[in-house]
């Protein structure tokens, strides 16, 4: 099991081994594989993320995401040490009856010459269950200006709380590679809209 991949013990009631979630390091570091490769919408979100995490243009035009606005390089301190764990809990097949008239779009911060295409049927739809994860402040205190270790080591990120929004995604695919049209991350932007979406039989 790769060493990133922790017990989820922690997790009260969270009946599903650490196997079932990818894993995203915060930290810049090496693509696992998967990140910048978007052959599955999994693959995409991560690339998403990724991008923006990173600061790595590339890996936003490879979802088909071109944007006036990143959050600057990772921050290298203690948010650096953290991940993501994520798993996809629900998806759906767009019809013409579930896009409605509203489809948004990636943000205010998508450059406005290159907007995503509308929604149309035969696009995905993914909610995504997300755990932000980072390790003991304590530990990582005591790191700080350890003569023998790097800042944060042998302090693994297993501080883990489910975001308050499962975001949910709509992805289409081009060729072998998924696009992601648009993300939803924000309960006061259209929250009744996915709420309905995801609640409709």
């Amino acid at each position: 099991m790769p060493t990133l991949l922790i017990s989820f013990t922690a997790f009260v009631g969270l009946a599903h081994a650490a196997d079932d979630f990818e894993v995203l390091p915060y930290a810049t570091g090496k693509a696992d594989g998967c990140v910048g490769d978007p052959v599955t919408p999994l693959c995409a979100i991560k690339t998403l993320e990724a991008c923006q995490r990173w600061s790595e243009a590339g890996l936003c035009r490879a979802v088909g995401y071109t944007t006036v606005y990143l959050d600057g390089k990772v921050n290298r301190g203690f948010a650096g040490l953290a991940i993501a764990k994520l798993r996809i809990v629900e998806r759906r097949v767009l019809t013409h009856a579930m896009i409605p008239a509203w489809t948004g779009h990636m943000g205010a911060w998508v450059h406005p010459d290159d907007r995503p295409p509308p929604w149309r049927p035969g696009d995905l739809a993914l909610r995504v269950e997300w755990w932000d994860c980072e390790p003991d402040q304590l530990c990582v205190r005591k790191t700080w200006n350890h003569p023998t270790k790097e800042y944060g080591e042998g302090c693994p990120p297993d501080r883990c709380g489910r975001k308050d929004l499962d975001p949910s995604y709509v992805l289409r695919r081009e060729g072998g590679r998924w696009r992601v049209l648009y993300e939803h991350f924000d309960s006061d932007d259209h929250g009744d809209l996915w709420d309905a979406f995801w609640n409709r039989k």
